[in-house]
């Protein structure tokens, strides 16, 4: 303890020490410091103030000598800036005299031009007038003197009415000129709007000429409305005409009026003209429209079909099944109906309701029709324009889509759903078995959504896409399954003994599930091939724009989307297909299949010399045993079902390796195995194009074991023999052994 206080005090005295010498450091450079300071007051007193001060001296005896001239300066600066003012007052005196002079040659001359119908003169003197500025115009000085006794008001009250008269004439000659059809007459006239500052007057002198154009048509378009033919595109044809006349017009004479009429600051043909061509075409459009809704009863449809139910196809539904009916149709009908015997398009679910497939394809035409041209109004006048004046009439149809078109449309679409399944003619001549399902369908399918697409309203398309794929999920993929299902159901295979009985019931399931399983493929098929026909650009292209605007997705992408919703009905058929094949392949043929092999290898075996070898080469009994069978058991099934012939490949495979697992095999025996595998394996390729040889890979590697030479064993594995042979085995190295267990040693 002693110790470390001594220490303490050391380092405490050390560092006392290094403070005091520290302080007498920093004492010793103040000191310093403070010398350098007082002698650089001292030469700064010795060498710079006796400058500065010369330096001052020197500038006060230059401004004493300045003075006088700088007071000189001034005055005369003041004088001239005085002189400056008084010219600039005089030249602006002159200018506005000038300008007044001016105004009153010119008033008088526009006058006498006026008297004289000198429209030359007129438009000079106008625009001399009016060029003057306003400032002068309505100044005091010019009406003081350029009133005179022919024009005693103000120069402003008298241009005005000046310019008004002439604008009056030039507008009464338009109108003549026009009338008489004297072209360069009347263009040379409109120009003269634009001269005297009358873009307006000459844009409604065009507006007023744009109404006396169209009135002959809307007289001729209202004595058609009132005696309608019978032509099921009568309005279609009327409302096509309009649009046409309408885009000719507008083609033919924007051009004209913007050139003449139009400038920067000015409006154009669009601001002046086209809202009265709006308010005429919006006019006949409501005309059209209305009249077509009397015409073709539109409110008593909807009341019907909102009232009509669907007796047959809830019947269809109620009873899928009804025992013999495939084969009544058969032997009635002697196959599948002609063309002929059926109508090409579907026909409505009642008698007494006129059908509606004419109005809704007139509908969709007069749609196309409008869109084509709202095109043109967007491409010649502007998105923003084409929008304020299409408005009103592209509500309207946007009303018509919703309350007529969609729900007539929906309507007939489900009575031609009932139409075609009272149709169904099942073929049970065709192999494989048919239906006229599918033809009947899609042909109706393509043409609903053909028309739908043809309105070119995504509206329209997207609203039928979305409510009639559930409806033809639900009225014809459902009702197909329900027709096997209830087959299987009321035959109940599995609870009749082996007879005639079971044969009759057996032939009926499987002409009824091949029938309508054949018809879910078809209909697959078709579905595919027409979400690709209708999502193709070439198809979509003349309906939709195919420009994406401010980042979002095109009309046309929109489309293809629309159109793509028809993959969910692909895969609710492919999903049918799959589970009613499982269905078919439970109820007929796992049973066969699994005695066909056990039937085709009786008496059957491989313990071979050389003697029964060439005689069962002769014979190939198991081969033509398998063949027979199996042309038999498959025989009507429709050839690309590759879920149904997997699943019996897989059964024949299986019961055929179980059976195998129980012989005993010589060496000619096994090779004789190698060649009955070979055999049947070709024959189930040719009858199933679409690949089979790795359902078969198992009974290959167990030939392979079989027919490998005794001696090439000696030395090594038999599995191993075989990865280092390139095999890649599906057997178990344990599966390997059993099968080379069955091959018995040659006898020496």
């Amino acid at each position: 303890m002693d110790t470390a206080a001594e220490g303490v005090r050391l380092a405490l005295a050390e560092l006392e020490a290094a403070q005091r010498a520290r302080e007498k450091q920093c004492s010793a450079k103040m000191d310093d410091a403070r010398h350098h300071m007082a002698g650089s007051r001292s030469r700064i007193d010795a060498h710079i103030l006796p400058v500065l001060h010369e330096a001052s001296t020197e500038a006060q005896a230059l401004a004493q000598r300045c003075e006088p001239a700088a007071r000189v300066a001034h005055a005369l600066y003041s004088d001239m800036y005085t002189l400056h003012e008084e010219k600039k007052r005089i030249e602006s005196a002159i200018a506005w005299c000038s300008e007044a002079i001016v105004l009153r040659a010119s008033l008088a001359g526009l006058a006498d031009a006026l008297d004289r119908l000198d429209w030359d003169a007129c438009i000079e003197h106008c625009r001399a007038a009016l060029g003057v500025r306003k400032a002068v115009l309505h100044c005091a000085f010019a009406k003081m003197v350029v009133p005179s006794s022919m024009f005693p008001e103000a120069p402003a009250v008298t241009l005005e009415s000046l310019r008004s008269r002439l604008v009056e004439k030039i507008t009464r000659h338009f109108e003549h000129h026009t009338q008489e059809r004297h072209e360069e007459e009347a263009t040379r006239f409109l120009g003269y709007f634009a001269a005297v500052d009358a873009h307006w007057d000459g844009l409604r002198a065009y507006s007023t000429l744009a109404r006396s154009l169209l009135e002959a048509h809307q007289r001729d378009l209202h004595e058609r409305l009132a005696m309608p033919t019978a032509s099921p595109m009568y309005y279609a044809t009327l409302w096509t005409a309009l649009f046409e006349h309408l885009a000719v017009f507008i083609s033919k004479h924007q051009p004209v009026v913007d050139r003449l009429l139009s400038g920067p600051g000015h409006p154009d043909f669009a601001e002046g003209v086209l809202p009265e061509l709006a308010r005429i075409w919006t006019a006949l459009g409501f005309d059209i429209l209305a009249a077509w809704r009397q015409h073709r009863q539109i409110p008593y449809l909807l009341a019907q079909a909102q009232d009509t139910t669907l007796v047959a196809l809830d019947r269809i539904r109620t009873t899928p099944f009804v025992s013999g009916r495939i084969f009544g149709d058969d032997s009635r009908q002697g196959g599948r109906a002609s063309p002929a015997s059926r109508p090409a398009t579907p026909v409505p679910a009642t008698s007494s309701m006129p059908s509606v497939e004419p109005l809704l394809t007139e509908c969709a035409s007069m749609g196309a029709q409008w869109a084509l041209f709202f095109q043109f109004l967007q491409r010649s006048m502007g998105p923003k324009a084409a929008s304020e004046q299409a408005a009103s009439l592209q509500d309207a149809l946007q009303t018509c889509w919703r309350t007529e078109f969609l729900p007539l449309q929906l309507f007939a679409l489900r009575s031609s759903i009932q139409q075609v399944h009272k149709l169904d003619v099942p073929d049970l001549q065709a192999r494989p078995y048919g239906s006229s399902l599918p033809d009947d369908m899609f042909f109706a399918l393509r043409t609903v959504w053909t028309r739908a697409l043809s309105t070119s309203s995504l509206y329209v398309a997207e609203e039928l896409f979305a409510q009639a794929l559930p409806m033809i999920e639900s009225d014809y993929v459902e009702i197909i399954v329900l027709r096997m299902d209830a087959c299987r159901r009321t035959l109940n295979l599995a609870g009749l003994v082996e007879g005639p009985r079971r044969l009759a019931a057996a032939r009926e399931v499987r002409a009824v599930m091949c029938v309508y399983l054949n018809a879910l493929d078809v209909s697959a098929m078709y579905a595919e091939r027409l979400m690709s026909d209708l999502s193709h650009p070439s198809f979509l292209e003349p309906y939709f724009d195919a420009e994406s605007k401010n980042d979002a997705p095109s009309d046309l992408a929109r489309a293809q989307s629309t159109v793509g919703l028809l993959d969910s009905l692909v895969s609710k058929l492919r999903s049918a297909i799959s589970f009613e094949v499982q269905e078919l392949f439970a109820t007929l043929l796992e049973t066969r299949l699994r005695s066909l092999v056990t039937e085709a290898m009786r008496n059957l075996h491989y313990m071979l010399d050389e003697e029964s070898y060439a005689q069962a080469s002769e014979d190939a009994d198991l081969v033509n045993r398998v063949s027979s069978a199996w042309e038999l058991l498959i025989h009507g099934y429709r050839s690309n079902y590759a879920l149904l012939f997997n699943a019996a490949i897989d059964v024949l495979v299986q019961e055929w390796e179980r059976t195998i697992a129980t012989f005993t095999f010589t060496e000619l025996g096994a090779l004789r195995f190698d060649k009955d595998l070979r055999s049947i394996l070709g024959f189930m390729a040719d009858y199933t194009p679409w690949g089979i040889r790795d359902k078969f890979l198992r009974l290959q590697q167990i030939s392979y074991v079989l027919n490998m030479d005794d001696e090439e064993l000696e030395s090594i594995d038999v599995y191993e023999a075989g990865i280092a042979a390139g095999v890649s085995w599906q057997l178990s190295p344990t599966e390997v052994q059993s099968v080379r267990a069955q091959r018995l040693a040659p006898t020496s």
